[in-house]
């Protein structure tokens, strides 16, 4: 039986196809968190900008690195606004977004509240061959252009709190949407 669940197990592994989204990593959920939920948009007691840096694996080339700029501040006692720039460099891939992030809190009881947030995201991708590492350097000839590409997505996010507890949950690019102008040899990339 054990052998029959390990075939079904490896079968469907290999039976159908997989999608995937890179997200930057960042460290800074107690400093930052808009950057993970939009609900968390004007979580501070004033205005707030911050700015992060992040390079992983100092010497490695195309290793991932990553800035971003926030500014977020609270307006009234409910509601939330911000935006962000980020920009971050994968090897070949390049993407620049820009958010626009809306968060508003219901006082369900007392010491409960809910925040709602709702982030739009314009995303500027861009694939630079010229910086392709190859082993036969004639090759390059090949992969001397670079791709560029747009789309526009939305993200989502809610957080309970209640005294020092606090839990949320975010959904980052809603849409499943193919980036425009994105067209090398008739092949879309997602």
């Amino acid at each position: 039986m054990k052998r029959l669940l390990y075939a079904f197990v490896i079968g469907l592994g290999f039976s159908g196809s997989l999608a995937a989204q890179q997200l930057p990593i960042s460290n800074l959920y107690d400093n930052n968190r808009m950057i993970f939920n939009p609900a968390n948009t004007g979580q501070h007691d004033g205005p707030a900008a911050i700015l992060h840096h992040r390079q992983q694996w100092m010497g490695v080339q195309g290793a991932p690195m990553n800035q971003v700029l926030t500014l977020q501040s609270p307006i009234g006692e409910y509601v939330g606004v911000g935006g962000m720039i980020q920009n971050t460099k994968t090897n070949i891939f390049r993407q620049t977004s820009v958010h626009l992030n809306y968060a508003y809190g219901v006082d369900v009881a007392l010491g409960h509240r809910i925040n709602f947030g709702l982030g739009a995201v314009y995303y500027q991708n861009a694939l630079d061959l010229t910086n392709l590492v190859v082993q036969d350097p004639t090759e390059l000839s090949f992969y001397s252009a670079n791709f560029n590409g747009s789309s526009f997505n939305f993200d989502f996010g809610i957080r309970y709190n209640w005294d020092k507890l606090e839990v949320g949950l975010s959904a980052n690019q809603l849409l499943n949407n193919r980036l425009n102008d994105f067209n090398p040899d008739g092949n879309r990339f997602n």
